[in-house]
């Protein structure tokens, strides 16, 4: 799961833009970064890449100081590849001659297959033992490698050989190519600056990028729509081009964007990713309700969290709401999207701190978005125990997290490892309740996550009941599951 982004400015430097768009989509990956812009001038592409988060990756050198007005950018957290700069991207190679940068964001799950196209002597990736494995690195020297005429036509032929669920945001020539998988897993947007093109994961990227114009005023990007699944977007000097390069399948959106990955106040395929969470915990509190101090695990948890409560004043149940009885430092970040299993151990010691007079003799609900592995929530009601709770129950925003998700995130290597709470413990909600510390436990049923995306979806196409990716949750993994052994 990563985050990519490119633009076509009129007149702009690119380089600026895109760091501002990439640190808008830094939740979704901080283990490297890099920005590639090309250089009309001199026809190159100017280019840096580097291991953290986009500030610490543009210390020495200022992103504004690449030069031309077309560029692409991505932030990493990576599935396969290891966790090097040799893995950042964008990633370079070329194609008759010219140079092209290539952002990615998903799982291809037929690597084995494909590496058979270039036989023994491969050296890109060598095999999907190698430490440096990247289906990235793979995709890339496919397309350079294409025999096809011109540039699109390669990489229509290499995105028809590729199962599993992608986005790619591609720099070529001055030219941006988009393109988002048959079953649009993951999301891909569409705005618009005046005469200047975006694309980018999330819609939350487009909000941050603001302009003075020529009368003194603010111009805002305009959202203008979702990259169709099968679809291949051409951004020029034209404008936008638009190639239907397979034809779509069943709509098979990642509900887990939904519940956990999207930035809150991103907007997808017409749902507020906000009021979708909120719409969660209204429904947890119909199916899981408790009395006493109801409390966010913060930041993933905050919109479950309110919704449930305002749920269950409703319902005529005694609840307070008590937000700040356990802090989260500023300076720390998504656990999940931490690169090393010790580094987020390290960030969990550091993550939260609970307010003892808050919570003293207090009856707690913890809410979060979902239950995962497990180590943060025991963690957060041993920090409200040492406070003084009287009891600590939690409610979870999602259902239970039993498959892992091979399209997109590493939970592969917590299912090898066992590390799924709640396939370690065969979904006995007690005994889990008991392995985490909590008094009482309780998962909203996916039944009522879907309806609580359809309840604030302002169009009824895509979304329907059947229009998710859940495999997480019930193991039906709509693309195959193909490199991956899954029991």
């Amino acid at each position: 799961m990563c985050g990519i982004f490119g633009i076509r400015n009129e007149y702009r430097p690119a380089g600026s833009d895109i760091f501002v768009g990439c640190k808008a989509l830094q939740h979704r990956g901080k283990e490297s970064g890099g920005i590639a812009t090309y250089d009309e001038v001199n026809d190159v592409i100017d280019k840096h890449v580097g291991m953290g988060e986009m500030p610490l990756v543009f210390a020495n050198r200022k992103a504004e100081t690449l030069r031309g007005r077309v560029g692409v950018g991505h932030v990493r957290y990576s599935n396969t590849g290891s966790s090097s700069v040799y893995n950042a991207q964008p990633m370079f190679r070329h194609y008759d001659q010219e140079e092209f940068a290539l952002c990615f964001n998903g799982q291809i799950i037929n690597m084995s297959e494909l590496l058979c196209e270039f036989g023994e002597d491969y050296k890109g990736g060598a095999s999907l033992q190698d430490s440096d494995y990247s289906d990235t690195r793979l995709v890339a020297d496919l397309i350079s490698a294409s025999p096809a005429p011109i540039f699109q036509d390669a990489l229509i032929d290499v995105f028809r050989k590729l199962k599993g669920a992608f986005c790619f945001v591609i720099l070529y020539k001055g030219e941006i190519y988009a393109a988002r998988d048959p079953y649009g897993v993951h999301p891909l947007q569409i705005a618009r600056r005046g005469n200047d093109y975006i694309v980018a994961s999330e819609s939350c990227a487009f909000d941050h990028l603001e302009v003075a114009d020529d009368e003194g005023g603010i111009q805002t990007p305009q959202f203008i729509r979702d990259v169709r699944p099968g679809e291949l977007v051409v951004i020029g000097e034209s404008g936008i081009r638009s190639h239907m390069w397979t034809a779509a399948c069943e709509f098979k959106f990642d509900i887990f964007e939904i519940i956990y990955f999207l930035r809150p106040d991103s907007k997808i395929h017409g749902v507020r990713v906000a009021l979708a969470r909120r719409k969660m915990g209204y429904y947890l509190a119909e199916e899981h309700p408790t009395e006493g101090l109801i409390v966010p695990v913060k930041s993933s948890g905050e919109h479950h969290a309110w919704g449930y409560f305002l749920r269950l004043k409703e319902m005529g149940y005694d609840v307070d709401w008590e937000p700040d009885a356990l802090l989260r430092p500023n300076t720390s970040g998504r656990i999940w999207v931490e690169p090393y299993e010790e580094v987020r151990q390290k960030y969990l010691r550091e993550k939260f701190n609970a307010i003892r007079e808050l919570i003293i003799g207090r009856d707690v609900t913890l809410v979060d978005d979902s239950i995962v592995r497990g180590t943060t929530i025991s963690r957060v009601i041993a920090l409200c125990r040492r406070a003084g709770a009287r009891s600590v129950h939690v409610r979870s925003g999602s259902d239970m997290y039993f498959n892992p998700d091979i399209y997109g995130n590493d939970t592969y290597k917590d299912y090898v490892k066992e590390t799924l709470i709640a396939r370690r413990f065969d979904r006995d909600v007690s005994r889990i309740a008991e392995e985490i510390g909590a008094d009482s436990l309780g998962y909203l049923s996916l039944k009522k996550i879907k309806q609580a995306i359809l309840d604030v979806a302002e169009r009824e196409w895509p979304f329907r009941m059947d229009s998710f990716h859940d495999a997480v949750f019930t193991g039906n993994y709509a693309l195959g599951t193909g490199d991956f052994d899954i029991k």
